[in-house]
Protein backbone atom coordinates (compact mmCIF):
# COMPACT_ATOMS: atom_id res chain seq x y z
CA UNK A 1 0.00 0.00 0.00
CA UNK A 2 1.15 3.48 -0.87
CA UNK A 3 0.04 6.00 1.82
CA UNK A 4 0.13 8.93 -0.60
CA UNK A 5 -2.01 7.09 -3.12
CA UNK A 6 -4.39 6.19 -0.28
CA UNK A 7 -4.77 9.92 0.44
CA UNK A 8 -5.49 10.65 -3.22
CA UNK A 9 -8.02 7.81 -3.36
CA UNK A 10 -9.64 9.14 -0.18
CA UNK A 11 -10.07 12.56 -1.77
CA UNK A 12 -11.61 10.96 -4.85
CA UNK A 13 -13.96 8.81 -2.76
CA UNK A 14 -14.99 11.83 -0.67
CA UNK A 15 -15.81 13.83 -3.80
CA UNK A 16 -17.69 10.90 -5.30
CA UNK A 17 -20.46 11.40 -2.71
CA UNK A 18 -22.05 13.99 -5.02
CA UNK A 19 -23.37 13.60 -8.55
CA UNK A 20 -21.46 16.42 -10.23
CA UNK A 21 -23.01 18.26 -13.16
CA UNK A 22 -19.70 19.46 -14.51
CA UNK A 23 -16.01 20.08 -13.98
CA UNK A 24 -14.68 23.52 -14.85
CA UNK A 25 -11.03 24.45 -15.15
CA UNK A 26 -10.29 28.17 -14.96
CA UNK A 27 -6.83 29.31 -16.00
CA UNK A 28 -5.05 32.57 -15.27
CA UNK A 29 -2.27 33.59 -17.68
CA UNK A 30 0.22 34.38 -14.91
CA UNK A 31 1.10 33.42 -11.38
CA UNK A 32 -0.81 35.03 -8.57
CA UNK A 33 -1.60 34.47 -4.94
CA UNK A 34 -3.75 31.35 -4.42
CA UNK A 35 -6.09 33.26 -2.12
CA UNK A 36 -6.73 35.86 -4.84
CA UNK A 37 -7.34 33.10 -7.38
CA UNK A 38 -9.87 31.42 -5.08
CA UNK A 39 -11.62 34.77 -4.56
CA UNK A 40 -11.86 35.31 -8.33
CA UNK A 41 -13.13 31.75 -8.88
CA UNK A 42 -15.85 32.34 -6.27
CA UNK A 43 -16.82 35.60 -7.98
CA UNK A 44 -17.09 33.72 -11.28
CA UNK A 45 -19.45 31.17 -9.69
CA UNK A 46 -21.49 33.89 -7.99
CA UNK A 47 -21.93 35.67 -11.35
CA UNK A 48 -23.24 32.51 -12.99
CA UNK A 49 -25.56 31.79 -10.08
CA UNK A 50 -26.96 35.32 -10.07
CA UNK A 51 -27.25 35.73 -13.86
CA UNK A 52 -29.12 32.48 -14.37
CA UNK A 53 -31.03 32.52 -11.06
CA UNK A 54 -29.96 29.08 -9.94
CA UNK A 55 -28.58 27.47 -6.83
CA UNK A 56 -25.00 26.22 -7.25
CA UNK A 57 -22.66 24.32 -4.95
CA UNK A 58 -19.25 22.82 -5.45
CA UNK A 59 -15.62 22.40 -4.60
CA UNK A 60 -12.62 24.45 -5.67
CA UNK A 61 -9.04 23.22 -5.81
CA UNK A 62 -6.42 25.85 -6.71
CA UNK A 63 -3.32 24.47 -8.44
CA UNK A 64 -0.26 26.58 -9.14
CA UNK A 65 2.45 25.48 -11.56
CA UNK A 66 5.57 27.17 -12.90
CA UNK A 67 3.87 29.68 -15.21
CA UNK A 68 0.19 29.83 -14.37
CA UNK A 69 -2.51 29.04 -11.88
CA UNK A 70 -5.67 26.95 -12.33
CA UNK A 71 -8.89 26.46 -10.43
CA UNK A 72 -10.45 23.02 -10.73
CA UNK A 73 -14.12 23.27 -9.85
CA UNK A 74 -16.60 20.46 -9.40
CA UNK A 75 -20.04 21.98 -9.66
CA UNK A 76 -23.63 20.91 -9.22
CA UNK A 77 -26.92 22.74 -9.33
CA UNK A 78 -30.18 22.20 -7.52
CA UNK A 79 -32.50 20.61 -10.08
CA UNK A 80 -35.66 21.80 -8.30
CA UNK A 81 -35.01 25.39 -9.46
CA UNK A 82 -36.33 26.69 -12.82
CA UNK A 83 -32.75 26.90 -14.12
CA UNK A 84 -29.86 24.51 -13.58
CA UNK A 85 -26.55 23.81 -15.28
CA UNK A 86 -28.20 21.44 -17.76
CA UNK A 87 -30.02 24.44 -19.28
CA UNK A 88 -26.95 26.58 -19.93
CA UNK A 89 -24.58 25.91 -22.83
CA UNK A 90 -20.85 25.83 -22.12
CA UNK A 91 -20.12 28.96 -24.15
CA UNK A 92 -22.50 31.02 -21.96
CA UNK A 93 -20.66 29.91 -18.82
CA UNK A 94 -17.28 30.52 -20.45
CA UNK A 95 -18.32 34.08 -21.38
CA UNK A 96 -18.34 34.90 -17.67
CA UNK A 97 -14.57 34.17 -17.43
CA UNK A 98 -12.07 36.58 -18.98
CA UNK A 99 -9.29 34.02 -19.48
CA UNK A 100 -9.10 30.43 -20.67
CA UNK A 101 -11.60 27.90 -19.33
CA UNK A 102 -12.65 24.35 -20.06
CA UNK A 103 -15.92 22.68 -19.10
CA UNK A 104 -16.49 18.94 -18.97
CA UNK A 105 -20.10 17.84 -18.48
CA UNK A 106 -21.29 14.75 -16.64
CA UNK A 107 -22.33 13.31 -20.01
CA UNK A 108 -18.65 13.24 -21.04
CA UNK A 109 -17.19 11.61 -17.91
CA UNK A 110 -18.57 9.31 -15.27
CA UNK A 111 -19.01 10.81 -11.83
CA UNK A 112 -16.09 8.76 -10.50
CA UNK A 113 -13.84 9.99 -13.33
CA UNK A 114 -14.74 13.60 -12.54
CA UNK A 115 -14.21 13.13 -8.79
CA UNK A 116 -10.92 11.30 -9.11
CA UNK A 117 -9.60 13.78 -11.69
CA UNK A 118 -9.05 16.31 -8.92
CA UNK A 119 -7.05 13.80 -6.89
CA UNK A 120 -4.66 12.84 -9.68
CA UNK A 121 -0.98 13.52 -9.20
CA UNK A 122 -0.65 16.61 -11.39
CA UNK A 123 -3.58 18.35 -9.65
CA UNK A 124 -2.83 17.43 -6.05
CA UNK A 125 0.90 17.14 -5.37
CA UNK A 126 1.00 14.53 -2.62
CA UNK A 127 4.47 15.65 -1.57
CA UNK A 128 3.12 19.13 -0.76
CA UNK A 129 0.26 18.99 1.76
CA UNK A 130 -0.48 22.69 1.18
CA UNK A 131 -1.73 21.67 -2.28
CA UNK A 132 -4.47 19.58 -0.71
CA UNK A 133 -6.62 22.59 0.13
CA UNK A 134 -10.11 21.80 -1.07
CA UNK A 135 -12.44 24.77 -0.74
CA UNK A 136 -16.21 24.57 -0.75
CA UNK A 137 -18.60 26.86 -2.60
CA UNK A 138 -21.94 27.13 -0.81
CA UNK A 139 -21.12 24.35 1.64
CA UNK A 140 -24.59 24.23 3.23
CA UNK A 141 -26.20 23.71 -0.19
CA UNK A 142 -23.59 21.09 -0.99
CA UNK A 143 -24.50 19.10 2.11
CA UNK A 144 -28.20 19.22 1.17
CA UNK A 145 -27.40 17.86 -2.30
CA UNK A 146 -25.15 15.06 -1.04
CA UNK A 147 -25.94 11.72 -2.64
CA UNK A 148 -28.46 13.40 -4.94
CA UNK A 149 -27.71 10.80 -7.60
CA UNK A 150 -28.67 7.85 -5.41
CA UNK A 151 -31.80 9.55 -4.02
CA UNK A 152 -33.22 10.74 -7.36
CA UNK A 153 -32.09 7.82 -9.49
Amino acid sequence: MNPKQDIANGYGDFLDQWKWDCHITLTWPRKMNKTKAEFQARNFLNKIQKRYKMKLSGTILIKQDMNSIHAHILLLSAHNYPMNLDHIPNYKIQQEWKYNSKITRNTEWTNTQISHYLAKKQNMDLNRPDDWDLHFFRKSNLMKLQNRGQQNG
